[in-house]
């Protein structure tokens, strides 16, 4: 259970970048000052005090969300592109041809593109679930310099793909310098 949870950490500080660990510097600093101020403050007016006191809790516990919202949709900003599905009638697979683009301010080394097909229909919960867990779903690593602007074409082959139905393809991409 220790050795799962240490993984877990340590996948999670490998997934950090330089501006991860600038904005986690940051929030830091703001928090200390804020808890000095109050503290200097508490004789005076208790009551701005304590509203500051509030505030810089509230501010430790939402600022690395928001810090990291920024962060990847600024500088690391992806834009993916389904440009073609196809399904092979003969071999039971499903192509996927798909377009990356750096959209950010650096350049990428590695990129994690994620595709998922989602069955479609007319109920609405049945969408739902589908969409937070997809029929199928496959995932591939990119090891290749992307620059700002430049555009990486991609393909996934599904196997086995044996759905009649409707459906619908998803593609994420997460990025990192």
């Amino acid at each position: 259970m220790i050795n799962k949870a240490n993984e877990v950490f340590n996948n999670f500080l490998a997934q950090l970048h330089t501006y991860d660990y600038y904005a986690f510097i940051w929030i830091g600093l703001v928090f200390f000052i804020l808890l000095v101020l109050s503290v200097v403050m508490v004789k005076k007016r208790t009551s701005h005090a304590v509203i500051t006191l509030l505030f810089a809790f509230i501010f430790l516990i939402s600022a690395p969300f928001i810090s990291f919202y920024l962060i990847h949709n600024f500088v690391y900003k992806t834009e993916v592109q389904v440009d073609m599905v196809k399904k092979l009638h003969y071999s039971k697979s499903l192509v996927i041809k798909g377009t990356l683009i750096n959209r950010g301010i650096e350049n990428f080394q590695t990129c994690k593109i994620e595709a998922g097909v989602i069955k479609t229909g007319q109920n609405f919960l049945k969408d739902f679930v589908s969409k937070i867990k997809p029929m199928k779903k496959k995932i591939i690593f990119v090891e290749k310099k992307i620059i700002p602007g430049e555009i990486h074409l991609f393909n996934f082959i599904i196997e086995p793909y044996t759905y009649r139905g409707d459906f619908n393809v998803t593609l994420k991409a997460e990025c990192k310098k």
